[in-house]
């Protein structure tokens, strides 16, 4: 587009933007909309959510009072500067008794290596810190008695703006939010049809209060520090406004009479993400630089520029599925409850958790920003739940699931950026518990580049950490296959993993095992010393289980790990003789095995049971997101995985299996029931989450807690269904389930950089265009996971420039 096209198409957006201020109510899309007709009260299960991947900020839409639950990502605890003794919570002593630990599990000597652990594998949280909220914004509204009417609360995820509008008085008010990557701020926009009826008060309440605050004509500033590791914070607030007047008195802002005002928002710490002091510029330089220019564009720039930036990403992929009309027609709560009720005809209602899927990966993770949280970018808490742990033996990677076949690409570099920030402390955590080269990190993570083990092993030990990281950087080059990042980023972190384990793996009846680790959060119950035939205790309990008994976790991590390595240097044609030992290793890793009951082991030894409904699905890596078990390549060890997801069952089970079912637990199931062809279950499971965990505004509860990551990760499972390409060719609708007779999704990519648009109508393929990007070859297609014929008219190919 030419300088001059732009300049047009600047000017006619805000010509119509002047024209919708005050006048014209949102347009509520059945697939791009949630609305609601009343304010939330509850921050988990109705609060509305914008963000830019550095902030976020929850919204409820009171008449009388507005909130707004302000989080920053960087505002943590703990860290570096939070005491003179940090050591990045390494308790020493750890490569001393590896050899000892490792000499009891082959000896099968589970307990007293498990007491070995608790004592010497476990990490140091006195100073790990947390993750906490900025504060609470208040926007008070005066005289605000009278009856409202025709009142709508709402997300438009088309343009990621947050909205609110209702009639009082006569007078048609409306409110506008939204948070701007490009402008790096939250802009709050009140607007009425009627001159001089916008009057309200703005206060703050802070987590951790202001050492100064400084006040100009029409804005605060607010300086501090946060609690324990004196990490500088500044909030800049400026009021833009037509009309009216303003008035600042200690810490609020009067707006009187306005015909129109803007609230814009700005927070900043001084962290920055380099190992190992974390620290960066001043935020009162870098707040002020946003605010001052902020406020030279002025709203309706900032806001096109945020819309722009927005549907850059969002608008490469849509999907349209063909539902219940009239369902199409309420409010998104009362679609969730019929639901919940079990009604599934409301098709649209599946493809707006597809685009909000998407909507909440833009808007928790940016290029230059931290990944997403448990939470994503939004919190209300001090503490936030898990302390917003990036943890990582599933939620972290499951928040990402979307960013490949979705397109997404540049919403994983937060994450990226973050693996590759482990690197340096992960070498040390080797060295002081392993007493060996490479770099490792477990289960827990934060952003002061925490990679050592947690302070219990049942969720601490848990070395497979780095790998599962590593698949990712895999798959980013999968999708994009960007030579460039390959040979400069993901190849030297994958393969310094990779070294960890050449030099850590255990010799084992002739095979290599990976020890001393737990099967994420599981453990074997015991009776006289031998596995129990069914479990008879709370799935959370630890007393008569051990843990350390070597699992295929672990083997399946690594060896996915050395896959990708090897073909990485294929790739790059580099590191012949490390390809090799590479390659030698992963030849002698222990076999998979078939356990009695048909299932794939999750342990070396057979005690799995029918009756363990453990949330945790560790050992089904192999299948996803790891691709060593096959649907087509290799049928009978994709029906041992079948049969463990059987035993493991479906949804919540009662007080003894609390956890099973929720909100990342049934996402992981969804995704292997995919890759196993079988549509219909994984859209069983979706419809099960959403009636046991599911909340009105499409989040969903996981432990007591919303959590974001089934919910980030329901595009990238519903492109699953749609479209699979990680067997050596392109499968077109291999999981359609029968609940969705007639649709089309365009834009979706495939492995290797291809784009696939798809059309189907009765349950059967009607059309398909595959884009071949200009250093492809033409693809393998198969429907259904049926091979095509050469000339079948349903697939047309074009050329990618």
């Amino acid at each position: 587009m030419t300088t001059r096209m732009k300049k047009i198409s600047l000017l006619l957006f805000l010509l119509t933007g002047a024209f919708l201020l005050g006048q014209a109510k949102e347009t509520l899309s059945p697939d791009q909309t949630l609305w609601f007709t009343s304010p939330a009260e509850n921050w988990s299960q109705q609060a509305l959510h914008i963000g830019n991947g550095y902030m976020g900020a929850s919204f409820y839409g009171g008449i009388k009072r507005e909130c707004f639950d302000i989080a920053e990502k960087t505002f943590w605890t703990g860290g570096p500067h939070s005491s003179p003794d940090y050591n990045n919570a390494i308790v020493t002593g750890g490569k001393d008794k590896i050899k000892e630990i490792r000499k009891l599990i082959i000896e099968k000597k589970y307990a007293e290596a498990d007491s070995l652990c608790r004592k010497h594998m476990v990490g140091d949280y006195s100073h790990y810190g947390y993750f906490s909220m900025v504060g609470n914004l208040y926007i008070d509204f005066p005289d605000n008695n009278q009856p409202v009417k025709e009142y709508v609360r709402g997300l438009d995820l088309s343009t990621s703006r947050g909205f609110v509008e209702y009639t009082q008085n006569d007078i048609h008010f409306k409110r506008e939010y939204f948070c701007s990557y490009p402008d790096k701020i939250l802009a709050l926009h009140f607007t009425a049809d009627k001159n001089n009826k916008i009057n309200f008060n703005l206060s703050q309440s802070l987590i951790y209060p202001s050492d100064k605050i400084e006040k100009t004509k029409d804005g605060l500033t607010f300086i501090g520090t946060i609690k324990g590791n004196g990490l500088n914070y500044c909030i800049r607030i400026k009021i833009l406004q037509k009309g009216g007047i303003i008035n600042i008195s200690n810490q609020e802002i009067e707006v009187k009479e306005a015909n129109q005002a803007t609230i814009l928002y700005t927070v900043d710490t001084e962290y920055k993400q380099v190992y190992p002091s974390y620290k960066g510029e001043n935020p009162q330089n870098t707040t002020l630089d946003i605010i001052k220019k902020a406020t030279a564009k002025g709203y309706e720039k900032i806001k096109y520029t945020h819309i722009s930036d927005y549907q850059s990403l969002y608008n490469r992929v849509k999907l349209t599925l063909t539902g219940d009309k009239a369902s199409e027609l309420l409010s998104t709560d009362s679609r969730i409850r019929q639901l919940q009720e079990g009604f599934t005809d409301d098709s649209s209602l599946k493809t707006l958790w597809f685009n909000l899927s998407r909507y909440l990966i833009i808007s928790a993770s940016r290029p230059g920003t931290l990944p997403s949280t448990l939470q994503g970018v939004w919190n209300t808490f001090e503490k936030a739940p898990w302390n917003g742990n990036f943890q990582s033996n599933i939620n972290l990677q499951e928040m990402y699931w979307s960013c490949g076949p979705t397109r997404l690409n540049e919403c994983e570099e937060a994450y990226i950026d973050w693996i590759v920030n482990l690197v340096k402390p992960g070498r040390i955590t080797a060295q002081e518990y392993y007493g060996t080269q490479g770099w490792v990190s477990h289960s827990t993570g934060n952003i002061w580049g925490h990679t050592a083990p947690g302070d219990d092993i049942l969720w601490g030990l848990y070395p497979c950490g780095a790998a599962w990281h590593c698949r990712h950087l895999w798959e980013h080059f999968s999708f994009t296959y960007d030579m460039d990042y390959l040979k400069k980023e993901a190849y030297p972190v994958m393969k310094e993993a990779a070294i960890f384990w050449l030099e850590n793996l255990t010799p084992y009846e002739k095979y290599l095992i990976v020890t001393p680790s737990v099967s994420a959060e599981h453990g074997i119950e015991l009776k006289d010393g031998k596995p129990i035939e069914f479990s008879s205790v709370n799935g959370e309990e630890t007393d008569k289980k051990v843990f350390t008994v070597p699992a295929y976790q672990d083997i399946e991590m690594v060896y996915d790990l050395f896959s990708n390595v090897i073909d990485a240097a294929n790739i790059l044609n580099i590191d012949k003789e490390f390809k090799e030992k590479i390659s030698i290793a992963k030849d002698k890793l222990y076999p998979l095995k078939k356990g009695k009951y048909g299932q794939l082991q999750e342990w070396i030894i057979d005690a799995d049971n029918p009756r363990d409904h453990h949330r945790h699905i560790a050992h089904l890596y192999a299948m996803f997101p790891g691709n060593m078990i096959s649907y087509t390549h290799t049928p009978e060890w994709a029906n041992t995985v079948k049969k463990s997801l059987e035993m493991r069952n479906f949804g919540k089970l009662g007080n003894r299996w609390p956890h099973t079912g929720g909100n990342w637990s049934a996402a992981w199931r969804m995704a292997i029931w995919a890759r196993l062809h079988d549509g219909n279950t994984a859209i069983r499971i979706f419809n099960q989450l959403i009636k046991e965990s599911g909340y009105e505004n499409m989040m969903s509860n996981q432990s007591g807690n919303m959590q974001v990551d089934a919910t980030m990760a329901t595009a990238g499972l519903f492109a699953e269904m749609l479209l699979q390409s990680h067997d050596g060719f392109i499968d077109l609708l291999p999981a359609l389930p029968t609940e969705w007779p007639e649709g089309k999704i365009s834009g979706l990519a495939a492995r290797n950089g291809y784009l696939i648009d798809i059309e189907w109508t009765n349950g059967n393929l009607t059309k398909a265009q595959i884009g071949i990007p200009s250093n492809m070859d033409k693809p393998i297609i198969k429907v259904q996971g049926v091979s095509i014929q050469d000339d079948d008219a349903r697939i047309t190919f074009t050329n990618i420039d």
